[in-house]
């Protein structure tokens, strides 16, 4: 089965998402989070849906920024914009599920700055870092935009605070932070893979590390999603 939902942000958008689920009566509730150009219908967050509601979970994806009516638009999004309206979803669903769990794909690990009160555990799938120099080559400035525009093979604008924001954060911090049990599922071609093993030792909760054999950043290689998603399964039954 499947839903549209529009949830109300605190300044009055709406961010537009879609809830699947096989048996409604379930109370495990998984919310994607998708990475920077994304959106709900992204390959591995649309495909993990399906692989989870399966199994015993509702599903919730949803897009922080969209075409649809009333939905942000990435160029005047910041990181606090996607922490707020992260919150506003937690806040719907967390007095319809006694149990709730959250997966972000890359940038989408700003959710470690949220109120995760009411969340149960947590999987990042290669997740970004802070914006350091050697990372911001394909970025550049656009003066009559008032913007940046970011290469990731097809060009994007976002706004001057979502750099500032994205540089300015605080990686030891966030997970110093953490309260919740955290599977961390890298990929073995990442070259992020260096600063999150740097980060381990600031955890203070109950986390497995792992990496996924031959898969790149989007874990497009034969059998890298079976892993990603079997992995974390696992690591949800167990918690």
């Amino acid at each position: 089965m499947e839903e549209e939902l529009k949830i109300p942000t605190n300044d009055g958008h709406l961010i537009w998402g879609t809830l699947n689920y096989c048996d409604k009566k379930s109370d495990r509730l998984i919310i994607f989070v998708h990475g920077l150009s994304d959106n709900q219908h992204h390959r591995i967050i649309f495909n993990a849906s399906k692989f989870f509601k399966t199994r015993g979970f509702h599903t919730f994806r949803f897009s922080l920024y969209s075409e649809n009516n009333n939905a942000r638009i990435l160029e005047e999004c910041s990181i606090g914009t996607f922490v707020e309206d992260i919150n506003s979803v937690i806040d719907y669903f967390k007095d319809d599920y006694k149990e709730l769990y959250i997966v972000c794909h890359s940038l989408g690990f700003v959710v470690l700055d949220c109120d995760l009160s009411a969340i149960k555990s947590i999987a990042l799938w290669d997740p970004s870092l802070s914006l350091k120099s050697e990372r911001a080559r394909s970025i550049r400035y656009v003066p009559n935009l008032n913007s940046y525009l970011i290469n990731l093979g097809v060009s994007y604008l976002i706004s001057k605070q979502l750099k500032i924001d994205w540089e300015n954060i605080n990686d030891a911090r966030l997970v110093r932070n953490l309260k919740v049990p955290l599977c961390l599922l890298m990929a073995e071609k990442s070259n992020l893979k260096l600063g999150w093993k740097k980060n381990l030792k600031y955890l203070s909760v109950d986390y497995v590390y792992k990496e996924i054999k031959n898969a790149s950043h989007a874990f497009v290689e034969e059998g890298a999603e079976e892993q990603l998603f079997c992995n974390t399964l696992d690591w949800f039954n167990k918690k």
